[in-house]
């Protein structure tokens, strides 16, 4: 685990974009191990995890789309039941944010919609490879490039 929980080591709440999730999911060859260790640390409840319910939209989107039905049922469930792991709702309240955070920064819609969730939901940090997100400067991203 190392520098995850060295770099998570003061954090109490932890914003997770698609990209992480789909990371994890999908097994990907380059950040696997780090999202793996992300979402120990969640399941341990050394920290706890958010993520908006647009990365519902954009995990279920490839199961979805080739038919695996069966994924796509486990990936729900995977959103629903983990431990120490909540989905947080596009309401009124993220999206009035996300539309400031687009006049302010100039970020696209989903970006918005993610940014604005990390900083309603109270998260210390929002982990991400999108290099977009750094402009905000009211929130503390992490990069996984930054880290492999």
């Amino acid at each position: 685990m190392g520098s995850i929980e060295q770099l998570l080591r003061d954090v109490e709440k932890v914003a997770l974009d698609t990209n992480i999730i789909i990371y994890l999911l999908e097994q990907n060859h380059q950040f696997f191990t780090a999202a793996r260790d992300i979402f120990d640390l969640i399941e341990s409840g050394s920290v706890r995890g958010i993520t908006s319910a647009l990365s519902l939209t954009e995990v279920l989107t490839k199961p979805y789309k080739t038919g695996d039905y069966t994924l796509a049922n486990e990936y729900k469930l995977l959103f629903r039941y983990f431990p120490n792991f909540c989905i947080l709702d596009v309401n009124a309240v993220v999206s009035e944010r996300a539309a400031w955070l687009r006049a302010r920064y100039g970020l696209k819609t989903p970006d918005a919609i993610f940014a604005a969730t990390a900083l309603v939901g109270e998260a210390d940090v929002f982990i991400s490879n999108d290099s977009d997100l750094y402009k905000v400067d009211e929130l503390k991203v992490i990069n996984l490039n930054n880290l492999t």
